[in-house]
């Protein structure tokens, strides 16, 4: 919500500009246990548009370009969410192995990230499939002074869909996008050259970008 409050195509920046607090998220009723009201994300109406051009033509446009150094789409044997663990997290992998291999580079590359976060309990789950963080380490990892806009590691600097609105995925791509041309502002990571931009839960039809600056092409 942070993130969200320093985004000005927002949901929450236009309409609800207040801070989540602690208090509130654990007073929020319950949607089914343990996920709750702030654990979803708003639905809401909104578009975007992105310009694919050559890395020529890109280089003589007004905003440094933001290059798709990879890409990956998944679209594994499983297709609900009541599947079990063990199987979305062996399927998680192999996308990630795919992205990665892909774009030729190894998680330990990344300076930020933004992942899919429609539901939060999501998120760790991403966390640890693109091998940001040890298998069940993703809560303990995912600490203030590492994931904040400030932090070693920033992780959804837009407020992705939980912080921006329910957008499938278009606060995770644009943002990054925003970040490695340095357009975004008072969410401006201090390094931006490298990231991960993902979109979708596991295992339904995920789809994500590694995206990085002039200088790591």
């Amino acid at each position: 919500r942070r993130n969200g409050l320093m985004c000005d195509y927002g949901y929450y920046y236009q309409n609800r500009p207040q801070p989540l607090t602690k208090e509130d998220y654990l007073a929020s009723r319950w949607i089914t246990e343990p996920i709750n009201l702030f654990d979803c994300d708003m639905p809401v109406h909104t578009a975007a548009a992105y310009i694919l051009t050559t890395a020529d033509r890109a280089s003589h446009l007004k905003h440094p370009p933001a290059f798709v150094l990879g890409r990956a789409n998944h679209r594994g044997r499983l297709r609900s969410v009541t599947n079990a663990l063990e199987d979305l997290e062996d399927s998680n992998a192999l996308f990630a192995h795919k992205l990665y291999e892909n774009a030729g580079i190894a998680p330990s590359d990344l300076q930020f990230a933004n992942l899919y976060d429609g539901f939060t309990v999501v998120t760790p789950m991403w966390v640890e499939a693109f091998g940001l963080c040890k298998k069940g380490e993703a809560l303990p990892w995912m600490t203030e002074d590492r994931i904040s806009i400030e932090g070693d590691f920033p992780l959804n600097t837009s407020g992705g869909s939980n912080g921006v609105g329910r957008t499938h995925g278009v606060s995770q791509h644009y943002d990054a996008v925003l970040q490695i041309q340095r357009r975004a502002g008072k969410r401006q990571v201090k390094n931006n050259d490298l990231c991960i931009a993902e979109s979708g839960p596991p295992p339904d039809y995920p789809g994500a970008h590694i995206l990085c600056s002039a200088q790591s092409v």
